[in-house]
């Protein structure tokens, strides 16, 4: 079922939580709507859902008004952060609840029920926990169930509010994955809220960015990594450096050092600032790059290592990160040159609505 978002805003007293945020949904993705905390990502899913009201705007399912109808008629499951399961039900009775409540004339017989429930728990691979209680499960575990209880309403749009954010790392990407191959089975238009870039890049059709409740950009994954809009989508996706340049009629200018330029429309002449990823800043001659200076330290992060290079820049010494190619070695003190290879400029005043670290 597709989802049409318009004009909508929320405040709470003085805080604005959305403002004017308007977003069409695709029947059968999976969205994510990604930032950081205030962002209004969650107050959009509890509006959807039928647990807010916004104070302008609609929310249209399949071109109904939703706004007219109750969060029972809207047909959505909801997957809260912290399962909120029944602790008294067993696993078995936590999922048939939705099932059973409904109105006697929508009820199906027990049979039915107890079929529904069964295969569902089969097909998210919980069926050996029917009897269980959830003290007696893993947060993973615990998360299967909740999901399975908002799939045995057959909703039509499937809501996820931060799902695996109490899990720990390997767990969360373990769900990760089987969610998308769950959605990709059932096609069941879903809404994920993270404000983990690496779940919403990996699990979702399509990105939201958010912040200060507006919309700051929508795209696939590669797109919103690849080709952010603006400094608040290039600092909250992925890692970045940011070093203040210069825009002339000539171009780009670092330091005393002119960079390519690299297709992308630059700001009006003036200060600017220059936004590359660690992994875009090559090593090589000292006399010859745009950044010189020394290396603090070395790390290593998983299969990839990290020089912290101390850059003598504007007057200034600042600490620059960047990514070390797998066939370079380098040591502790040793004097290297660093040349941005891939990177955006933005115009200065645009770095206010940077998110917080």
């Amino acid at each position: 079922m597709n989802i049409d978002i318009v004009n909508l805003s929320k405040r709470f007293g003085s805080f604005t939580a959305l403002s004017d945020v308007s977003l069409a949904i695709r029947s059968g993705e999976l969205l994510a709507l990604l930032g950081p905390s205030g962002s209004g990502k969650t107050t959009l899913l509890r509006i959807i859902a039928g647990l807010d009201w916004p104070d302008e705007g609609e929310v249209h399912f399949a071109g109904q008004n939703a706004l007219n109808l109750s969060p029972a008629k809207r047909h959505v499951g909801f997957v809260f952060q912290h399962y909120a399961l029944f602790r008294h039900m067993t696993v078995f009775e936590n999922v048939a609840f939705g099932l059973r409540v409904r109105p006697r004339k929508e009820r199906k017989s027990e049979s039915d029920i107890k079929k529904r429930v069964m295969d569902l728990m089969d097909f998210v691979q919980i069926a050996w926990l029917a009897d269980r209680y959830p003290s007696q499960l893993s947060g993973g575990q615990r998360q299967r169930v909740a999901l399975a209880r908002a799939l045995a309403i057959e909703p039509n749009v499937l809501l996820l509010d931060e799902p695996f954010g109490a899990l720990d790392a390997k767990v969360r990407k373990s769900l990760r994955r089987w969610l998308r191959t769950l959605h990709e089975e059932l096609h069941v238009t879903s809404i994920l809220v993270t404000h983990d870039q690496e779940e919403a890049l990996e699990v979702a059709n399509r990105v939201v960015v958010m912040g200060k409740g507006q919309i700051q950009q929508i795209g696939t994954p590669e797109e919103i990594y690849d080709n952010p809009s603006s400094p608040f989508v290039f600092d909250f996706i992925g890692e970045s450096i940011k070093l203040p340049v210069t825009i002339d009629l000539e171009g780009i200018r670092l330091g005393s050092e002119r960079l390519a330029k690299n297709g992308y429309a630059l700001p009006p002449p003036g200060p600017a600032q220059l936004f590359v990823r660690p992994h875009d800043l090559a090593f090589g001659d000292p006399s010859a790059a745009p950044l010189q200076g020394n290396v603090q330290g070395l790390r290593r992060v998983g299969s990839i290592r990290y020089a912290d290079v101390l850059v003598e820049f504007g007057g200034q010494d600042v600490i620059v990160e960047a990514s070390i190619p797998p066939s370079q070695n380098l040591q502790v003190g040793e004097r290297v040159g660093l040349t941005p290879r891939r990177y955006r400029v933005f115009d200065a005043a645009d770095q206010a609505a940077l998110p917080a670290a």
